[in-house]
């Protein structure tokens, strides 16, 4: 089904929906090369992203509009990709198109993150107090999909985008989505809770899960903010 990259003109069934839009193929004639692969380098702030290519030339910019298949959350620094190369129209430079991710669907079967995980992103990525606590209590599915974002270095206020993050994602758990199926799949929650609780098991027990922060609770009305991730 890759055959189709650089004269494609309608997106993969089952594509990108999402905060930044539906999938925006671009048809072969606006193509500037094609048949390209490579890794995803980054991924963040209101969808922008760049990809190493495999050829060693330098990294190719490229916003999730543009990506045809999977979803936001497999948007992981590794992710392999094939795309075409396009103009960008404003500013003359190159940019990846009609980019297709090789394992869609990774992004949500990735493990749980462990509490050894979630304290070594925070050593990595310091932020204030009450965001760590939030981010202490959110569900280790939520957490791990934090963590595969990548880290905050770079960002304007890195508490408010960490804390964009776990809104984000607590509310697409929350929501039933994947994330949630995948969770209760492995031993999670039962039933879908408004405000979920974290059961005695689990690694932050003690905090008494999220249930003071649920999915939009608390500081959750940060998820907004232009800073989030």
């Amino acid at each position: 089904c890759m055959g189709g990259m650089g004269g494609m003109q309608q997106p993969m069934q089952g594509g990108c929906q999402s905060q930044f839009g539906a999938p925006q193929p671009t048809p072969a004639q606006n193509v500037v090369e094609s048949g390209k692969t490579g890794s995803l380098k980054a991924f963040g702030q209101k969808g922008f992203g760049y990809i190493t290519p495999d050829d060693g030339t330098e990294d190719v910019f490229f916003h999730f509009q543009s990506v045809l298949n999977g979803n936001e959350l497999d948007m992981v620094p590794g992710a392999r990709l094939k795309y075409d190369v396009g103009t960008d129209f404003k500013s003359g430079r190159s940019k990846g198109v009609n980019v297709f991710l090789d394992a869609p669907g990774a992004g949500q079967n990735a493990p749980p993150a462990t509490p050894e995980e979630v304290e070594q992103f925070l050593l990595e990525n310091p932020v204030e107090e009450h965001a760590q606590m939030k981010f202490r209590a959110a569900d280790p599915v939520v957490q791990r999909t934090v963590i595969n974002r990548g880290p905050l270095a770079g960002a304007n206020n890195p508490t408010a985008t960490l804390l964009g993050r776990v809104s984000k994602f607590n509310m697409q758990l929350n929501g039933g989505g994947m994330m949630q199926q995948q969770f209760q799949q492995q031993g999670g929650y039962g039933p879908a809770m408004n405000a979920p609780q974290m059961h005695g098991a689990g690694p932050y027990g003690g905090c008494g899960g999220c249930g003071g922060c649920g999915g939009m609770g608390g500081m959750g009305g940060m998820g907004g903010m232009g800073g989030c991730g």
